[in-house]
């Protein structure tokens, strides 16, 4: 089976190289990969690592500026050549062995396997703090009220995809920033694709890029967005 890791960054250039050679040391010898990495016009030297990183097995795509995490997994599921795709963020906060949890679900009754910090056999290494855990209370109502979703997470990095399925979805988004994630789901929804939610290890980063003043009320507005747009 080939997979596709797809890893969209932002100013990560303290810990990509080390958690790219995690990841190929974790897939090595049992998979057959690539890795791609989308850099999303990052400010500090994380380009120049990631070039130094590229090689048949791990290729770099660079977005002039800073366009978004849906912009970033757009272009990296486009170029993925995989039969099954996973996407994750560069800081692992899911540990990489969580990928078998997600692909012992995978089959083609559950195409789309998305891991979740919220269900009850999800473990976490520590509590958010009360306020994203309030934010992320009213936006998961919100989904629920505005688009009929009913999931307990939607928006863990670490989702394993069926490569034709997600590639049929990624080409009607139109979201480019957070709410890629329910895009995808709502998408999955209209065009019957099974998704299946698992919960999964998580190390909370406290180095989030979530701007809590002003990403909630844009995450809102793409809400709105997603539910009156013409698919």
């Amino acid at each position: 089976m080939h997979i596709s890791i797809i890893i969209p960054i932002y100013n990560e250039g303290n810990i990509i190289k080390d958690n790219i050679e995690k990841i190929e040391h974790f897939f090595e010898n049992k998979y057959k990969y690539e890795i791609i990495v989308i850099d999303d016009g990052s400010v500090d030297n994380c380009l120049s690592i990631l070039k130094s990183l590229a090689s048949n097995k791990i290729k770099i795509l660079s977005n002039k500026t800073n366009l978004g995490k849906g912009y970033s997994l757009k272009r990296g599921i486009i170029e993925a050549k995989g039969e099954i795709i996973l996407t994750m963020d560069a800081d692992l906060s899911a540990p990489l062995s969580e990928f078998e949890k997600l692909l012992a679900k995978y089959s083609p009754k559950n195409q789309f396997v998305i891991g979740s910090r919220n269900k009850k056999n999800s473990k976490l290494n520590h509590k958010q703090s009360f306020l994203r855990f309030f934010l992320g209370m009213i936006f998961n109502f919100l989904i629920k009220l505005i688009l009929g979703l009913n999931y307990k997470d939607t928006q863990c990095g670490f989702k394993l995809y069926n490569a034709i399925k997600i590639k049929s979805i990624i080409k009607l988004c139109r979201i480019n920033r957070f709410c890629i994630d329910v895009e995808i789901l709502y998408l999955s929804k209209l065009k019957l694709i099974s998704v299946y939610e698992e919960g999964i290890k998580w190390n909370y980063n406290n180095k989030s890029t979530v701007k809590l003043m002003f990403d909630p009320l844009n995450m809102f507005i793409d809400l709105i967005k997603i539910r009156f747009k013409k698919y």
